[in-house]
């Protein structure tokens, strides 16, 4: 379901020699989240039986022998020898009733966007003019509301994106061949990516947690975080100034131009990509990802 809005406030309004001028738009978009396929341990693999998880029906038309040297008999094992970290894991994951293990969920892609753009413009005289512009959006994607009890939908980040932009502009004749243009602008760029759940360290993994962030992917299975840049929490702030004088000269047959242009930018960054690992689970010791 989309809602869209916007509407100009105070202008176009024109008083003696000011233009001034307010724009506004806003989008707000709520939806139904969209059906995602994952497999999660079922009742039988917690108990330590994987005959119906490694059956032809569950892993098209192949037969699977999960391997004797991780412990397991005719593919079961005992449940004692489970993962203590691997147990907490599942506490973050539903469950499902299908024989394989094959759940559905989905993930939200709400968002709110709000752009504001403003002018002003200013006839001092003949020969000299002011103006000035702002431009402002700002866009907002929640967090998950399951993220804290549901690890399927971790895959999706928040987002809080502020951008800004001012410049202002002053215009003199200075006389029939020869204007003056001075032009100072501002920009500056947030970004807010949060992503909070557990990290692995609360799970009880020896390692370093930078953040409240898990990535770990299960072949054949269910993931937890991506692991990409858009996931991880990170903030980022970037500003720019930039100050111009431009000076044009007509004499006769010629047009000089001449001036000077001052930029400087600024990008500071954090983002523990990568910070807290990734765990990949892929079956190659055990002959099942899941196992």
């Amino acid at each position: 379901k989309r809602n869209q809005f916007g509407g100009t406030i105070g202008g176009p309004i024109r008083k003696d020699k000011i233009f001034f001028f307010v724009g506004y738009q806003g989008t707000i978009l709520r939806s139904d989240p969209a059906t995602s396929l994952g497999f999660v341990p079922t009742p039988a693999v917690l108990s330590g039986d994987f005959t119906t998880l490694a059956s032809p029906a569950c892993n098209g038309g192949r037969q699977i022998a999960l391997s004797a040297a991780s412990g397991f008999v005719n593919n079961r094992i005992s449940p004692s020898l489970f993962s203590p970290v691997a147990l907490k894991i599942l506490q973050y994951i539903p469950t499902s009733t299908d024989p394989c293990g094959k759940i559905q969920y989905g993930v939200f892609n709400d968002q709110k966007e709000h752009l504001m753009l403003s002018r002003v413009d200013y006839q001092l005289g003949a020969k000299h003019t002011l103006f000035a512009r702002y431009f402002l959006a700002h866009l907002e994607i929640p967090i998950q509301p399951d993220a804290a009890t549901d690890a399927l939908v971790t895959s999706s980040a928040g987002n809080s994106d502020q951008d800004q932009s001012a410049v202002a502009g002053d215009t003199y004749l200075i006389n029939a061949g020869m204007v003056s243009s001075t032009r100072v602008s501002f920009n500056r760029s947030v970004t807010y990516r949060p992503n909070s759940y557990f990290s692995l360290c609360d799970l009880g993994v020896n390692m370093t947690c930078p953040d409240k962030y898990a990535s770990v992917s299960i072949t054949g299975g269910f993931a937890i975080g991506t692991g990409a840049a858009p996931t991880a929490p990170s903030n980022f702030a970037a500003i720019g100034f930039q100050i111009a004088e431009d000076m044009s000269l007509v004499r006769g047959a010629h047009q000089i131009g001449f001036g000077v242009n001052y930029i400087h930018t600024n990008l500071n960054g954090n983002v523990n990509l990568f910070g807290d690992g990734q765990f990949t689970f892929n079956g190659q010791t055990t002959g099942l990802g899941m196992a």
